[in-house]
């Protein structure tokens, strides 16, 4: 099903775009690296999973307030760590068509990417389909040395 995109969806055209995932609602750090990648020149984050959409945080009004404070627009796909009901009812309640896989705003400068179809295992509710940097399962034991990471990481994800 075809479906037209919104006039204010951020398009590329507008600045450097960064790419964030993995931020699990934790207000104090996602507000720091929206703050860097702005005194950067970035216009645009793109996460990529495990935001931290959960209806009782404050949280997506937080980024919302501050990313729209450093003119940064946030850009949203739903991990395994979302509440899916609330996320998509939010969704429905803010554009019915986001049902079709359509981008919605549901805070000023933050958009959700609903995805057109989710796969569904029996034994889990909620199975997202593979997408960008979220892998099927981490095990602790593959990393390095049992640790996620060989050392100290900087804002920016680069090794210190």
């Amino acid at each position: 099903m075809a479906y037209k995109i919104p006039e204010d969806f951020p398009g590329p055209g507008d600045g450097r775009v960064a790419l964030l995932g993995d931020t699990h609602a934790n207000t104090w750090w996602t507000l720091r690296v929206i703050k860097a990648l702005a005194d950067e020149g970035v216009k645009t984050v793109v996460h990529l999973g495990d935001f931290g959409w959960w209806p009782q945080l404050a949280f997506a009004r937080k980024i919302s307030r501050d990313a729209t404070k450093a003119g940064v627009k946030v850009l949203f796909l739903d991990g395994n760590h979302e509440h899916h009901l609330n996320l998509r009812k939010s969704a429905r309640n803010a554009d019915p068509e986001s049902d079709n896989g359509r981008p919605v705003q549901l805070h000023p400068n933050l958009w959700y990417l609903p995805h057109r179809r989710r796969s569904h295992n029996p034994r889990r509710r909620h199975t997202p389909n593979p997408k960008l940097g979220h892998p099927c399962s981490t095990k602790l034991s593959r990393t390095l040395n049992g640790s996620w990471f060989a050392g100290p990481l900087s804002p920016f994800g680069h090794f210190a």
